[in-house]
This record gives structure tokens, sequence and C-alpha cells, in this order.
């Protein structure tokens, strides 16, 4: 019920918090974590947070006002209906890849109705576990497809949600991921699927992996454009952010990578933290320990990030608190932690103001312009020029790309991005003529910073200029 709530403010201060934070925000989706019936116990530090599903058909009543079911189920849709009526859409993070039956506390769970039916298993028996979980579900078999399709049907015409994400949806067969895409679309056409397109181990089935969402009208997360912004999730190597390198692979990603793994832009979830890993800011400190880097160039490297996820083509997507440099204390893993690991503070949000402002100003940017948010990939091979190395007296660590209108319906017709994740000013050549700027190093939004006029701009230390005319 908590995200039915308006008004509440952080405690001494006038600063909204919860519904109202995401409204005043700007974000047009909230993708929850699984909300279907899980597995958990306090006592021995098992949440799991929904990642060990038993029912999922029914919503969690862990998560309700009381423990009764009916309340579960009203709750939910209240909540559904209340991000709604915000104008905010609602994906459901679901895990149909296995479920918590081997659990010694979970006795029955499909083996209950048929056993070694739901499940893939090896020649002796034992669970196939590309999961990591213990099991997976054998999605293949036509009567357990039936099984996913009519339940994630189920949620959207009962509960009304919008779209789901996929755990690991590389372990699901790509005929039902076909199906369940071609039944949602018949009851929504704007309904939203995309998720993980990979496993967690080995599988007997040709896993759904990038790629082969190609045309098929999902989309997938993007570990490449993911682990080149700020290095990979499972060490603390740095990316771009933090060192300038792998600009090659940011210039492929901010065309809505489809030179490397999408045939449209929308197939391509952009982002450079999950709730999988470390939050952003910690791989920061995580990544940057033994430098000498400052908290306000870590703050820096953070906006930086921000700001080529909101400028490329493709779906940006941030993770809860990302705008005001959430920290889970360096934890890798937090689904077996409780609430003090994972908890949001909304003092962060006092703390790092100027951070949830420039979020804000990006996102503002990207809903009023089209521009950034271009359907066909003709459309961006023609109207989106890459300008490092030519004529620009930048380093090569640095990004530079001009977005023209084109068939987008704007009032911009042409927007430079100037990206400098370095430790040193650069300059960049512009185009003739009056130039708007929009985001520098301190602020972004809609409103003109300045008017520029020249051959040359600069670029202050890890920050980006977005300029239009």
């Amino acid at each position: 019920m908590g995200f039915t709530e308006s008004g509440t403010k952080l405690s001494g201060t006038d600063l909204s918090t919860g519904l109202d934070h995401l409204v005043e925000l700007g974000v047009n989706t909230v993708q929850l974590l699984p909300v279907q019936d899980f597995e958990f116990d306090e006592t021995v530090s098992e949440y799991f947070w929904g990642y060990m599903p038993v029912n999922f058909n029914a919503p969690m009543n862990w998560y309700a006002s009381d423990k009764s079911g009916h309340n579960a189920v009203r709750e939910f849709k209240l909540l559904v209906d209340a991000l709604h009526r915000k104008g905010i859409k609602v994906i459901m993070d679901v895990v149909y890849n296995h479920t918590a039956e081997g659990n010694p506390r979970v006795k029955y769970n499909f083996n209950g109705f048929i056993p070694n039916f739901y499940y893939r298993q090896k020649a002796d028996g034992s669970y196939w576990n590309g999961s990591g979980c213990g099991n997976e579900m054998r999605s293949e078999n036509p009567m357990v497809r039936r099984f996913i399709v009519e339940s994630v049907k189920y949620w959207v015409e009962e509960y009304k949600v919008d779209g789901f994400r996929f755990d690991l949806m590389g372990l699901h067969d790509m005929e039902t991921i076909k199906t369940i895409v071609r039944t949602l679309k018949d009851i929504n056409p704007d309904i939203f699927i995309y998720g993980e397109p990979w496993t967690a181990g080995d599988t007997p089935i040709d896993p759904t992996i990038k790629g082969k969402q190609k045309g098929e009208g999902f989309s997938v997360f993007n570990d490449h454009f993911r682990d080149a912004i700020k290095g990979p999730w499972y060490n603390t190597e740095p990316g771009y952010i933090q060192t300038g390198k792998d600009a090659k692979k940011i210039r492929i990603g901010v065309k809505g990578s489809i030179d490397d793994f999408a045939k449209y832009p929308y197939e391509s979830i952009n982002y450079a933290a999950v709730h999988d890993g470390r939050t952003l800011w910690d791989q920061l400190q995580a990544s940057t320990k033994d430098s000498n880097f400052t908290k306000e160039e870590l703050i820096a490297m953070d906006k930086l990030a921000a700001v080529i996820l909101f400028t490329s083509q493709g779906v940006p997507f941030i993770h809860g608190g990302q705008e005001m440099l959430r920290t889970k204390f360096d934890s890798h893993n937090s689904y077996n932690q409780p609430d003090d690991v994972n908890k949001i503070r909304w003092q962060w949000k006092k703390d790092n103001y100027e951070v949830f402002k420039y979020y804000q100003g990006l996102i503002q940017i990207r809903k009023n312009h089209s521009i950034f948010r271009k359907t066909d990939p003709a459309d961006i091979d023609k109207d989106i020029t890459i300008m490092d190395f030519m004529g620009s007296s930048s380093p090569k660590t640095t990004v530079s790309f001009i977005i023209r209108r084109g068939n987008s319906v704007d009032n911009w017709n042409r927007v430079l991005v100037f990206i400098n994740p370095n430790r040193e000013k650069a300059q960049f050549r512009i185009g003739a003529g009056d130039w708007n700027v929009v985001v520098n190093h301190q602020s972004a939004g809609l409103e003109t910073l300045t008017v520029y006029n020249g051959k040359l701009i600069e670029v202050e230390p890890i920050s980006a200029i977005i300029m239009w005319q």
C-alpha cells in the first residue's frame, strides 16, 4: 500500500518520498521485483525477495497489510491502479524459469500434480540447474508452456499490469517467448516484454540469448552496454565513465546497438545498474578504491552514466535510488539480506539533491523530445553521426555525436552530445550558428543554460554537454 500513498515527505523537510518521488522524478514505468507468492524465511535470513517462486498466480501476502490472501489480491490491484492514475505503467518481474520446489519447507509444487513432468531432468533423474537455484522449468513441454502463457495472461487481464521482465529469459525456449508475445499483444498491443538473455548455468535447451529477439517483438537487457559504461557486474574492473576505455562500445550503444545484436532500438534495454550486483554508486567506489578520485569526481561519473543512458537510442532503465546515489554498502548480491541493506533511505535524496535534479532534468529532456526515441533503424543510420575523429581535437576517449530530427516530431532540429570521461577538459568542434546548451557538468533540463556560438567548445572533466538548434 506504500505505492498508493501520496503526500509523504522526508521528516523535517519538504522533500517528496514514495509515490510522489516517482512522479517528481518523471519516470513513466516502474518494474517491481517479483510479487508472485515466493518462499522466504526471515528466521534463517532466507528472504529471496521473490526469486524462489512457489505459487505463480497469487500475489505475495508478505507484502500486504496482513497475511490473508484476499488482502494481497485487493492491495496489489490498488497498487497498479495508483501508479496508472499517475501515468506510470507497471512491469512485473517474473521468475518462470524455476521454482522453490526442492527446498525442504516446500513440500509440493508442480511435482504434487505430475512428478517428473514440469522440470528438465537428466537421464539419471537429477535436475538440470541452469537457474542456479536447483531446477529448471520445462517450458518446451506444451502443457508447461500453456501454464506459463495462461499465467501471464491472467496477470494482464485480472491485475491490468503492462508488461513483464523475465528473469533468466535464456532458460525459456524461443517458441514459448514468441507465444507469450503473440498472446499478450493480442490483448494489449502496447504490452512490453523483456528479459535477461542469458542463463546461470548449463541447460539442455537452445537458450534465448541476445540476437534471438531480432524482430520478434520483445527486448533484452544490454549487458554489452552496461559493462562498457561502468565495468563488468561480477568484479570491480572499471569501465568507460571511470577510465575512458571502451569508447567504441559506447558509440555502438548510443545508436541503439543496431550495429551489434538489435534489429530495432527498442530491443535494447540500456542500463548501468539493476537490483543484481552492486549499485552504480557502490560499483564506482569499489572500482576506484585504489585511485585518488574524489567524491566529487565519483558523483560526476554517476551523472555521466545518466547522460549516456538518456541520450542513447533504445530503452533507458535506471535502478531505484540510482538518482540519489543509493548504496547497499558494497553488497554484491542482496537477495538474502534484510531491509537494513535493501531499503531506500530518503535522506539520500536530501544529501544528493543535485544528482536527483540532474536525473530529473535528463528524464524531462528524454520525454519531451522524440529525437532521442527513434524507432526505425534506417532513421538511426541516417540521422545519427558519430563525430569522433572527424577533425575533432578531442582525445580518442571522448564520444561525440549529432542527432538530426529526421522523421521525429520534434521542435529540436539538431542535437549535439559531447561526452568527456577524462580528468582533464576536452575541446570539441561544433557547427556554425547559435546552439542552446541544456546540459552541462552542473545542470540538466529543458531550460537553456546559455547560447553558444563558436567553433570550439570546452567540456569540463568527467562531464557532458548537450546542446540543440
